[in-house]
């Protein structure tokens, strides 16, 4: 089986930063509860998760550490009416960067 761990990216002991990121991004794109403020932000639109995030953290750790993820920044989409995807995400500040998902 090919390793998914990229050189240097090990199994960490300690969870990862990016591993609670993506829990966050995965919960506030599945919520049904329609009192719940993210339900209008996300779910009621439509937003999700892709499937390849979704369900393997693996690539979306692999893809944070690739992409500048550094733990002051936060996960942006680059148009806020499509799902949350390598494609449409980047990692940005509050200040100057088009709708930052807050994870």
């Amino acid at each position: 089986m090919k390793n998914l761990f990229q050189k240097d990216i090990r199994v960490p002991k300690k969870k990862h930063s990016l591993y609670y990121r993506w829990v966050a991004l995965c919960a506030k794109c599945n919520i049904t509860n329609e009192n719940d403020k993210n339900y209008r932000t996300y779910a009621a639109k439509g937003i999700k998760v892709c499937d390849e995030w979704k369900t393997n953290y693996v690539k979306f750790l692999l893809w944070g550490t690739q992409h500048e993820y550094k733990k002051e920044l936060v996960l942006c989409r680059k148009n806020k009416d499509a799902d949350f995807c390598p494609e449409n995400c980047f990692f940005g500040k509050h200040s100057h960067d088009t709708e930052p998902f807050n994870i």
